[in-house]
């Protein structure tokens, strides 16, 4: 179990998870596992639906709460805007040479990382987790209808992936229940 820990630990901070999404994913394996091992009752977590506007943690949709109370420009896209609302931290974007985030000429890839709930600034970090850009939604509405940035459908596999074993694990019985049986 603790070569397990320290490799998902590890691998997550690879891809710049932060601290607190790293501690809560690496508990609810810790309990997952026991409860597989029939050692405890299963887990609050596998009763909780995945949720597309929660966050790692399972804080509700930070950006579509502070967006809500922030006027907008006519201009904006309303469609694209509420797609923004709808984009949980941890969805990585790529930013076009000449943007504020692409340095050297080439593109960047950054990920959501947090947006403010009292300004609704969203901040961008690369893959060491290192501050890119913060950008107001506004901004970003324009940078993404411009083609200067973009959301990258695909780069949520991680996520995907832990969402389908937590879905396949609660549709198979616990090994406790199977050995009772």
């Amino acid at each position: 179990m603790p070569v397990l820990d320290g490799q998902l630990r590890h691998g997550l901070a690879t891809v710049a998870y932060h601290d607190g999404e790293i501690d809560t994913l690496a508990e609810q394996l810790r309990e997952l596992i026991r409860w597989r091992l029939g050692e405890c009752d299963a887990p609050a977590f596998l009763d909780r639906e995945p949720s597309a506007s929660r966050g790692m943690d399972g804080s509700a949709d930070v950006l579509a709460e502070s967006v809500t109370d922030q006027p907008t420009p006519e201009d904006i896209d309303p469609a694209l805007l509420e797609r923004l609302k709808s984009t949980p931290p941890g969805t990585w974007f790529e930013f076009a040479p000449g943007t504020e985030s692409a340095r050297n000429g080439t593109a960047e890839r950054a990920k959501l990382s947090w947006v403010s709930p009292y300004s609704g600034r969203c901040l961008f970090v690369n893959r060491n987790g290192m501050r890119v850009a913060d950008r107001r939604v506004d901004e970003l509405v324009r940078e993404l209808e411009q083609g200067m940035a973009r959301i990258l459908e695909s780069a949520n596999l991680l996520q995907e992936a832990m969402n389908d074993v937590l879905a396949q694990l609660r549709a198979s019985e616990p090994v406790a229940s199977a050995n009772q049986g």
